[in-house]
């Protein structure tokens, strides 16, 4: 809610839907307005005075029938989604974490779990007896506080979620927080804390001075300790996603708020705000107005200030998750409070929709909404634009807005390698009923970014010319800051977009290798892959897709590092016909995590099992190398890489990829 303090142990969503953050009531319409906040946020109860009866984590749903010892779970099975299993006789509470629950007998001392067994779906060894509270990252792991006798137990993940604190003192712990990767217990009255998990997460805080610290917030992967009296605060984390806050004044500050990677501080009676973290997802509100201010709501991107009394609100973020809210009528919105679980059914991140129920039974849905209809009284059904859903008004009080859940954005899977329905890997098929592809332009497709051989040869010509002799050894980093990212920059644009205008071409070889690459080798690999085709296809180049960016942060939102199946890779790879692995001589392909990724995706999609649908270009210089291992694969960010063995991990699929990728390694191309 607007005036949630902290996120310990995601408290802010007791006795709420698991997606919401605010609500807020449009008198006369009834018009609900949904903010759906990061799934660090969403998942975990706090134990001590939960009465909701529904809980989720980013794949499945639990409904917790407590009077009768009942609960049903669906989503994800290997997520949680399947607890046919589970004895739910006694239980006083249900916690989660990104792919795993555990329900809590507290008066037994007993607790199970189901779901992943790395994210916490397993504790089979877990004493819960004397468990006071229980704590889930967002991310893969639990803690059990046992406050009593000072103690503590964790189990999931240890490496990156939190999952080992055997070496933690909980004694004097008054109370557990936590980021996506990391917790942090505070011992309020000693001035003391103490921290496990991530360290880029904010799981090393050895350095931190927690005296006077009154308040602890979080973002996705860092913290803020405000000490109110002194009028100061600090951070710990990825200084990206708010972990730096060396420059900020904490004076008069009256309420933090924060996105996946920003922090925002409210000085409402001075009526001033300031922010820090990524730019792009709400960390700079340089711009914004918050005289008369009375609640801040986000969504992972992006910031909504309220004023209330004014019917005013202001946005600030990415544009795309809620950050542009400028022809939005806030008038009349004379209320904000915390949304029931009853009247919430589903959720997706980064959205704010609007919904007008008109019966006494409503209920509301939040989507990425790329296909969704307006149903009104007589029947009469019209689409929404395809520019997302953003905010729609234009219906009577007569109209019910009804809309489509798409599982991953604008993900259209390709299902002529035996898939139909929802493909394997989590996307609808164009053969699905919901028919997404019809409103979302071209551009916003990843498959719709690919170059011609031509081109490729072209910027290969350009790049050996401005580099002259320094060209022989030019890498695809090289190129890239030389030519193609000044282009995107310029442009706004990817450089696919850039060289084709208007007359886009779509995917039909996948293109995967690593960028370490010397660059003309790999360009002739691909030539040399398709010497024999009379006409070359449209080719899938990342660096060429993607809008490049001198900011990181822009790169990571266009890649959705929670969740690999929604990546444009992913997507890209659903709608091609072919996939071409072009090995080199300077780096192993396998020793970089999203080229594993695209294997393993290839593999779920079908392309490992359809005769033609697989090529191997270059050399198999590492052919000898040993077997592949995916969890030793090297990544930029390093949430891509929890993502991707998240996924092969609860798909059972984490062998099998080591092996294809071994094999794939050693192959000896035809085209070598």
């Amino acid at each position: 809610s607007s005036e949630a303090t902290g996120v310990r142990s995601n408290a802010l969503i007791l006795d709420i839907a698991p997606a919401m953050k605010g609500v807020a009531i449009r008198q006369g319409l009834e018009v609900t307005i949904t903010l759906a906040v990061a799934s660090y946020v969403v998942e975990g109860w706090h134990t001590a005075d939960r009465d909701s009866s529904i809980g989720s984590n980013c794949n499945a749903f639990v409904a917790l029938k407590k009077d009768f010892g009942q609960g049903v779970c669906w989503g994800e099975a290997s997520s949680g989604g399947d607890c046919s299993g589970i004895d739910f006789t006694h239980v006083t509470g249900i916690s989660s974490t990104d792919s795993a629950f555990v329900a809590l007998k507290q008066d037994l001392g007993h607790g199970v779990c189901w779901g992943a067994s790395s994210w916490g779906g397993q504790c089979s060894g877990i004493d819960f007896s004397h468990t006071a509270e229980i704590y889930g990252t967002g991310g893969s792991a639990f803690v059990a506080f046992k406050k009593d006798l000072g103690q503590g137990v964790c189990w999931g993940e240890s490496f990156w979620g939190g999952g080992d604190c055997s070496g933690i003192d909980f004694g004097h712990v008054t109370g557990i927080y936590n980021t996506a990767r990391a917790f942090l217990a505070l011992k309020q009255d000693l001035g003391q804390g103490v921290c496990w998990g991530s360290s880029s997460s904010g799981g090393h805080c050895s350095g931190i001075d927690f005296r006077h610290v009154t308040e602890i917030y979080g973002t996705g992967s860092a913290f803020v300790a405000v000490k109110q009296d002194l009028g100061q605060g600090v951070c710990w984390g990825d200084s990206s996603s708010g972990g730096d806050c060396s420059g900020i004044d904490f004076s008069h500050v009256t309420g933090i708020y924060s996105t996946d990677y920003a922090f925002v501080a409210l000085k409402k009676d001075l009526g001033q705000g300031v922010c820090w973290g990524s730019s792009s997802s709400g960390g700079d509100c340089s711009g914004i107005d918050f005289g008369h201010v009375t609640g801040i709501y986000s969504t992972c991107h992006a910031f909504l200030a309220l004023k209330q009394d004014l019917g005013q609100g202001v946005c600030w973020g990415d544009s795309s998750s809620g950050g542009d809210c400028s022809g939005i009528d806030f008038s009349h919105v004379t209320a904000t409070s915390i949304a029931t679980a009853s009247t919430i059914t589903s959720f997706a991140e980064n959205t704010i929709t609007a919904t007008a129920p008109v019966t006494a039974t409503t209920f509301s849905t939040t989507l990425i909404a790329h296909s969704a209809t307006i149903s009104t009284a007589s029947g009469h059904t019209s689409s929404l634009p395809s520019d997302g859903l953003a905010w729609w008004w234009p219906f009577t009080a007569a109209a019910v807005l009804i809309c489509v859940v798409v599982p991953c954005v604008a993900c259209t899977c390709r299902p002529s390698r035996g898939t139909s329905g929802t493909d394997v890997i989590g996307c609808l098929s164009r053969t699905d009923s919901f028919g997404c592809l019809s409103t979302v332009p071209k551009e916003r497709l990843p498959e719709w970014a690919a170059i011609s051989l031509e081109q490729l040869n072209d910027l290969r010509d350009q790049a050996s010319a401005a580099l002259g002799d320094a060209f022989t050894s030019a890498t695809m980093y090289e190129v890239n800051a030389l030519l193609i990212r000044p282009a995107c920059e310029r442009e706004g644009k990817p450089y696919a977009h850039i060289v084709n205008g208007d007359n886009l071409l779509k995917a039909q070889v996948f293109i995967s290798h690593a960028w370490g690459e010397n660059f003309h080798e790999f360009v002739e690999s691909i030539n040399t892959a398709f010497r024999m085709w009379a006409v070359k296809p449209n080719i899938w180049i990342c660096a060429c897709a993607l809008l490049q960016s001198s900011d990181p942060r822009v790169i990571e939102q266009q890649v959705c590092s929670r969740d690999p199946r929604k990546a444009p890779f992913t997507r890209a790879l659903a709608q091609s016909d072919k996939f071409l692995v072009v090995r080199n001589r300077s780096v192993d392909l396998y020793s970089r995590i999203w080229c594993c990724w695209e294997l393993a995706a290839a593999h779920e999609l079908g392309f490992l099992d359809a005769a033609g649908c697989v090529m191997v270009a270059g050399p198999a210089t590492f052919a000898e190398d040993g077997p592949v291992d995916i969890a030793l694969a090297g990544a930029t960010n390093q949430s891509d890489k929890v993502a991707i063995l998240h996924h092969l991990l609860n798909k059972g699929s984490y062998e099998t990829t080591n092996q294809w990728l071994t094999q794939i390694r050693a192959h000896i191309a035809e085209s070598a």
